[in-house]
C-alpha cells in the first residue's frame, strides 16, 4: 500500500479513505480495466455487420488494449495482487475479470444467436459460442503477453480471426445450405 500511495502521489491515509483495504483497491483497479476494455471493444460488439473485418476489429481492439498496458492487465487478470495479501486481509468479494468476461460473452451470445436464427441454426449454440470466444481471445492474449509477444499483434489478430470467422461463418453457412435442401433441377 505504501508503494501504491507513493505511485499515486497521495499519502497512505488518503488511500485508505478511498479504499477500505487491499481487496477494495484490487476490485477498483479491476473494474477500471474492465471498463476500459469494454469501452474499446463495445463498438465492435454492437455493430451489426456480419463480416470477417468486424471480427478482426474486435480481436485487435482487445489485443491493442492489453498491449498498451500489459502490467495493469497482468495485475488484474493474473491476480498478482492477491499474492501480497496478508492472512489478516480479506479476499476480494467480486471478480472484475469474471464480470467483464460475462458481459462480453453475453453480448457476443446475443449477436451469435441472432445470426444463428437468421441462418436456420438452433440459437442454443449462442451462449457456449459467445462465452467460448471470450475465453479463446483472452487465453491467446495471455499467452502472447507471457511470451513477450513472440508474434506481431496483427499476426495474432489474423490467426484468431481466421479461427473465429471460419468456424462460426462456416457452420452457419453450411447449416443454411443444408436447410435449403438439395438443389432443384432447372426448368426445361
Amino acid at each position: 500500500m505504501d508503494e501504491i500511495a507513493a505511485e499515486a502521489g497521495v499519502s497512505k491515509p488518503i488511500l485508505y479513505r478511498l479504499f477500505a483495504d487491499k481487496a477494495d483497491l484490487y476490485v477498483a483497479v479491476g473494474q477500471f480495466l474492465a471498463g476500459e476494455l469494454l469501452g474499446r471493444i463495445q463498438p465492435a460488439l454492437v455493430d451489426v455487420a456480419e463480416s470477417r473485418e468486424q471480427v478482426a476489429k474486435g480481436v485487435d481492439l482487445f489485443l491493442a488494449a492489453i498491449e498498451e498496458d500489459p502490467e495493469l492487465y497482468r495485475f488484474v487478470v493474473n491476480r498478482q495482487f492477491l499474492l501480497h495479501f496478508d492472512r489478516s486481509d480479506r479476499p476480494p468479494q467480486t471478480d472484475p475479470v469474471a464480470d467483464f468476461t460475462a458481459l462480453v460473452g453475453t453480448a457476443l451470445a446475443q449477436i451469435i444467436g441472432d445470426r444463428a436464427g437468421a441462418h436456420g441454426v438452433d440459437a442454443g449454440v449462442a451462449q457456449p459460442w459467445g462465452h467460448g470466444l471470450v475465453g479463446l481471445v483472452h487465453a491467446a492474449g495471455d499467452w502472447w503477453l507471457r511470451h513477450d509477444q513472440p508474434i506481431s499483434r496483427s499476426t495474432l489478430t489474423s490467426y484468431l480471426t481466421a479461427l473465429i470467422w471460419d468456424g462460426i461463418h462456416g457452420t452457419l453457412t453450411a447449416a443454411q445450405a443444408a436447410s435449403a435442401g438439395p438443389p432443384r433441377p432447372a426448368p426445361a
